[in-house]
């Protein structure tokens, strides 16, 4: 659009990485921003210090349930707030310090911060009764979530709402209670041409195996447990020649969950059936599309589903859960409501023609870079006639 831009984030984008992952586009335009500013977490002190002040004429939060920066002049002429869905309303509720830690951030860069200032007053600090302790680190978890309940309030109601699918349109009115006059949806900006010509144009079905794909970020959010708990009844049925389970690790957090998940594999016994690809690049993707003929989802009430959309543009025959986002594009003959279910559903999809995974391509064309680029644009224009 021609409008110069800045980018406030909690790391240093790894451009290499970035370039690795999506393509040498997002590279192009992440490298026009004029200012990549670095907040470390989000902490009171951090806010104040963090760049979006009243100098620009947009502020645009591509995420706030990580980072739910508020500020009072913030309204919905002004602000552009993008929720994937509501998380961190019930984070915050339920008190969850995993959250603080891992998504804001707050903890870790807190206590550091506070070692280092009391560093000479250890001694005295020591001999603080456990109980005195006990009330400092929950005055200190209180104020930050009341910081953070504050601004992603405050946000969510003076900003201009975007989300990813009705699924999450109707999750945020139930959350805020109906109070936003209108939450556009606009689904997420998907490669469609890329998937389509490097998979499904260049597959056959004598060149596909029985394998069934799982593209998930390693987090524990995502239930990939239910993935292995399929693959053990797949296993038993003698159904598929295996499963390869594809995701990228960020953080300590998915590391931890990344290892469970591998001790829960060998309990079942299914070091043969499932392997995991970690940090995979876009080409190693595309390669692993081009041999596997089902992709399974194991995230019940997914908010939207990008990878489902990206392998059914390969010619992927997905299987999903049928609550959340995917279930408004995938067939509901694809859907399932358990684990046996899917196992069936998986057995007879592999048997589908080449014809049929075109089809099945050409359903979510709708889904295309072009469109999400067109669709978020209107939303930023109406702003500046404002």
């Amino acid at each position: 659009m021609g409008i110069p831009f800045d980018i406030t984030t909690y790391e240093e984008p790894d451009l290499l990485r970035l370039e690795n992952a999506y393509g040498k586009d997002l590279i192009s335009v992440m490298k026009k921003a004029e200012n990549i500013n670095i907040v470390s977490s989000f902490s009171e002190k951090n806010i104040k210090h963090a760049v979006g002040g009243e100098g620009h004429c947009i502020n645009i939060n591509t995420h706030p349930d990580l980072f739910p920066y508020y500020q009072d002049y913030f309204s919905k002429d002004n602000s552009i707030t993008y929720c994937h869905f509501p998380m961190a309303k019930q984070h915050i509720e339920s008190r969850n310090v995993e959250y603080l830690r891992r998504d804001l951030r707050i903890e870790e860069k807190e206590e550091k911060e506070e070692k280092e200032e009391k560093e000479e007053k250890e001694e005295k600090h020591t001999m603080l009764p456990l109980e005195n302790r006990s009330d400092n680190e929950n005055k200190h978890k209180n104020k930050s979530f009341a910081l953070a309940q504050h601004s992603y309030e405050n946000l969510m109601k003076h900003s201009t709402l975007i989300t990813n699918s009705e699924f999450s349109r109707r999750a945020i009115l139930d959350v805020l209670d109906g109070e936003p006059e209108e939450v556009h949806v606009i689904s997420p900006p998907v490669e469609v041409e890329i998937f389509r010509n490097r998979v499904l144009y260049s597959s056959s079905a004598d060149k596909r195996r029985d394998i069934i794909l799982v593209v998930s970020r390693i987090h524990k959010s995502k239930q990939i447990e239910n993935a292995l708990k399929l693959a053990r009844l797949l296993k038993q049925d003698n159904i598929g020649s295996g499963m390869k389970i594809i995701g990228n690790m960020t953080s300590e957090y998915d590391s931890n969950y990344y290892i469970s998940l591998n001790q829960m594999m060998a309990d079942l016994g299914l070091e043969r059936y499932v392997t995991f690809e970690t940090n995979v690049s876009l080409n190693g993707l595309l390669s692993f599309m081009r041999e596997a003929k089902i992709y399974f989802h194991p995230m019940v009430g997914e908010h939207f589903g990008m990878s489902v959309v990206e392998s059914m543009t390969a010619g992927l025959v997905p299987v999903v859960p049928d609550i959340g986002g995917p279930t408004e594009f995938v067939p509901k003959k694809y859907q399932f409501n358990s684990l046996e279910e899917a196992a069936d559903k998986i057995l007879s999809a592999f048997q589908i023609s080449d014809s049929e995974r075109i089809q099945i391509s050409n359903s979510v064309n709708g889904f295309s870079l072009s469109n999400y680029v067109k669709e978020f644009q209107k939303v930023v224009r109406s702003l500046f006639s404002e």
